[in-house]
């Protein structure tokens, strides 16, 4: 789904963070999938969510970037 996401709006400098294991949920608190976070380039949560990825939300925030 976030690869197609990805395609579907044509950005292309947003990094994806795949994670085959779990390290990347205990990091940032994932108790349940789906859920999405959005980080800035330091690293920093910006959004994130339990659920399916909201894509007019995210392009939302990012447009207000």
């Amino acid at each position: 789904m976030a690869r197609e996401f990805i395609a579907n709006t044509g950005i292309s400098t947003v990094q994806m963070l795949w994670n085959e294991g779990i390290e990347v949920w205990r990091h940032f608190g994932v108790a349940s999938q789906p859920a999405w976070a959005l980080l800035d380039a330091d690293g920093r949560l910006l959004e994130g969510r339990f659920g399916v990825v909201d894509e007019v939300r995210v392009l939302e925030y990012l447009a207000s970037l």
